[in-house]
Formats: C-alpha cells, structure tokens, sequence
C-alpha cells in the first residue's frame, strides 16, 4: 500500500509516509519527560494531518490559497511538510533510546535486555495489525494479495529496499525497519561515544549519512536513473538524526539558560525558514542538488535543537505536557500504523462527498475516531501487555555473577 502523491512539485513528491517513535520512556517511568511525550503526540498528529491532506485535498487546497492583507497565504503550509514527523521521530528515538544505556555498563546482559524491550514494542502492534488486515481483507481488499513469502516479510519488516525485501502493505511501515536498525547499532553508538567523544560521535553521524546520500545519487546517475528516495533514507542515510538526538545526553543538565523563551523562538524560526527553502527546491532530489545531501542533516540539528530546550526546567513549554497530548503520546504507535488505512479505506467502503471540502473535513474526523479507538485497542490489547509480559520476565531472571547492573 503507499499513500498518494502530494501536490505536483513539492519537495517530497516521492514520499509521502512518515515514521513513528518507539520511546523508551513511559508514564510512570524514573526518567519520563511529560513534554518530549507531547512532542510525540503532535507528530503523530502531523502525520495523520499530512497523510488526510494528500488523500482527501479539497480543504486543504483551499486553505493553501486564502487572500489576506493584500497577500496570498497558505495556512497549510505546516501540514504539506507534516512529512517532517519521521525527523522528529528519529530525534526523540536517538535522545531517549540512548538515555536508556547512557549510564550503564555496555554489557552483553544490558545490551540483550535493550533488544528484547525495543523489538518487542515494534513487532506485536505490527503484527496486531497485519493480522487484522489479513482477516478483513476479503472486505476491505486491504491487502492486495496474501503471497505467503510477501506475508513473512512484512511480517519480519523484511521490506524494499533491502535485497530480497517485499513492498509493504502498509506504506507507513517502511520506516521501521529504519528504527530497527538503530536499536542494534545503539550500543556501538555508545561505545564510540565514550572512546572518542561527544563531537566525535556527531562527526560520525554527519560524515555517514551524507556521505551515504552523496554515493547513492553518484551510483544512481551514473546508472542513468533518478534519486531513490527510499534508499536514500535507510538507516545510514538517517544516521545523523539517530546520533545528534542521542548527543543531547551530553548535554543533559545545562544550567538555567539566558532567555530561554526567545532562544526557543529563534530556533523555531530557523526550522520553520529551513521548511522554506525546502519548498524552494522541488526539484532537490530528482536533480540530486545540494540540498537532497544537507537537509535532513540540517533538520536534524534544528528538531534536536528544540527537544533540548523544551525540556530545560526554564523553558515555557509545559503546555507539550498537557493531557491531551500525553495520551496521544502513549497512543502515538498505534496512531501512526492505523491512520493511513484508515484514510485509504474510508472512499472505498463509504459512499460519500470526499472530494468536497465539507467532505475533506468529514473525513478528517473520521480518522480521528476510527484511528484513536483502533490505537487505543492496539496499546491496551498488544502492545502494553507484551512490554510488560517482557519487563517481568527480565525482573525474574536471576542476575549472573559479577553483574551489578540495574534493570
């Protein structure tokens, strides 16, 4: 399944799926951070936001062109770069996955248990999901065709790009295989870090992932054939944004910052002038210019510039902390599987205007409902008891000799 295309000439006209954030950090936890969960929830919200927009344009086409003060303003500008999400993801996953091992010993034991908890939060509301895919698909034809090596596939995240992968049946998913990826080379990660520092660490990061994007589009043209998106964006291509988030550990406990509102503000307005000149570069990937190597990178610095004020005592971001948020926070994984089949399916099963703004509008609803009660039966059927179903079975074992570690 893959979403549809945004409007002609946008910067990500080849990609318009978004990635979740598997956090380490929950309610209740030593260490959780009400504001990076309400982080969470937002780009959540801005991926379905992005993902309605393209699929059911009629509101937002005429958001994007609203007479005002003498000018045109696009009041969607926002939602056409809600791509941005699976940036905020890999941030908040590179900052609170490498909290988790930050302080304890790199052993085979901890490195182990890392493991466990992080495939267990991917794989079973993956695995929820296909299932009930599978089953309804006779209705819903949400699976096109229920090849058994196609199913193993998926069901491993075995998915194109890599050799032998399988497109994926949901489009969404092709960012997880990406998570997954990090979740085994975070404790490399980690040692690298404390052999050779923290700009050492930052250094790596920047030096892989664009060296990556360059090689690729150097390969892929002297091939005669336009940028990859998707292999572009694999794990060493997205590297920075894994390790600058994971850097932010560094730098944990700043001190009171001078002016931390303004200081917020102007960080916010360099990413909101990066999305500009993005948008002034439709053609950036399919003409391999400079900014198909530097912009993620770039984002990259500006999203973990904002995490790490967010979260500093004298910054005003409390709001971020707000119910609401916290919950789609909590739900966020299952907002981010649900929401593009939801949107898909909804013009082939239900008769309605959807090409009519009230109908655009009618249609962001219902994927609010349907996407919120199906993540919620995600979280509370699959996925929370099968990370605590892990967390007890890691308790039980007896800790072997020699390790004094905590868990």
């Amino acid at each position: 399944m893959t979403a549809t295309a945004p409007k002609p000439g946008s910067f990500e006209a080849r990609t318009v799926e978004s990635s979740p954030v598997s956090s380490a950090q929950r309610p209740g936890s030593i260490n959780f951070l009400p504001e990076l969960h309400g982080l969470r929830g937002l780009a959540a919200l801005i991926v379905l936001l992005f993902h309605w927009r393209t699929n059911f344009p009629a509101f937002g086409n005429a958001a994007s062109k609203v007479e005002a003060l003498g000018h045109q303003w696009n009041l969607m500008f926002l939602i056409d770069y809600g791509w941005v999400g699976v940036q905020w993801f890999f941030v908040l996953s590179g900052y609170l996955l490498g909290g988790v091992l930050w302080n304890k010993p790199l052993n085979g034991r901890n490195a182990m248990d890392f493991w466990q908890r992080r495939f267990t939060r991917i794989y079973p509301g993956l695995w929820f999901q296909l299932l009930l895919m599978s089953l309804l698909t006779s209705y819903t034809f949400l699976l096109k065709d229920l090849d058994p090596l196609r199913m193993l596939n998926n069901a491993l995240l075995w998915l194109h790009p890599m050799p032998g992968g399988s497109a994926p049946y949901n489009g969404v998913w092709w960012t997880l295989p990406i998570e997954l990826g990090f979740y085994l080379v975070v404790p490399l990660c980690l040692v690298w870090y404390r052999n050779t520092g923290v700009w050492s660490l930052l250094i790596l990061g920047f030096t892989v992932s664009i060296g990556w994007r360059y090689g690729i589009a150097q390969w892929r043209a002297s091939e005669g054939l336009g940028l990859d998106i998707g292999t572009l964006r694999q794990l060493p291509g997205s590297l920075s944004l894994f390790l600058v988030g994971m850097a932010l550990n560094h730098w944990r406990n700043p001190g009171r910052l001078p002016l931390p509102g303004l200081l917020l503000c102007a960080v916010a307005l360099l990413y909101l002038g990066w999305l500009y000149v993005l948008s002034q570069q439709p053609r950036a990937l399919s003409d391999a210019l400079w900014v198909a190597y530097f912009w993620e990178p770039l984002m990259g610095i500006l999203i973990a510039g904002i995490v790490y004020l967010v979260v500093q005592p004298s910054v005003p971001a409390r709001w971020l902390g707000c119910k609401p948020l916290l919950l789609m926070g909590t739900w966020s994984y299952g907002i981010y599987l649900w929401h593009f089949p939801v949107l898909r399916l909804l013009p082939r099963t239900v008769p309605g205007p959807w090409k009519t703004v009230e109908g655009s509008l009618l249609a962001l609803l219902i994927c609010l409902v349907v996407t919120t009660l199906l993540a919620m039966l995600s979280y509370y059927l699959v996925e929370r008891p099968a990370l605590n179903a892990v967390a007890r079975w890691q308790r039980r074992r007896v800790p072997k000799a020699g390790d004094n570690s905590r868990h």
